[in-house]
């Protein structure tokens, strides 16, 4: 009963930024979290982020910054070309690991 009304309590949160919504209770009653479409966007942003850095420590930002604006020029001005994202993160992994 404890998980149902935790559920409406977060009725009202509902296309409000969450991240993740609580999922099942196991036995001990400890819940696990269900992830949400944005979490994982944000998850692969932050990754992307990491190998980017990795990139540019071992190959040089000379290097690294074509891939990367061939992808983003800006804020809101970005490829949705997911072929080109995953050449351009595995180019950036090769770099990374060189």
């Amino acid at each position: 009963m404890l998980y149902l009304a935790h559920l409406i309590s977060l009725s009202s949160l509902i296309r409000d930024g969450v991240y993740v919504y609580p999922g099942p209770l196991d036995a001990t009653g400890v819940g696990a979290f269900v992830s949400t479409v944005r979490f994982d966007a944000q998850r692969d942003g932050i990754e992307d982020w990491h190998v980017f850095v990795a990139a540019a420590a071992k190959a040089g930002a000379d290097m690294v910054m074509p891939l990367v604006k061939s992808m983003v020029s800006g804020p809101q001005s970005f490829s949705r070309n997911c072929t080109l994202l995953e050449l351009t993160r595995k180019a950036l992994l090769e770099m990374a690991s060189s």
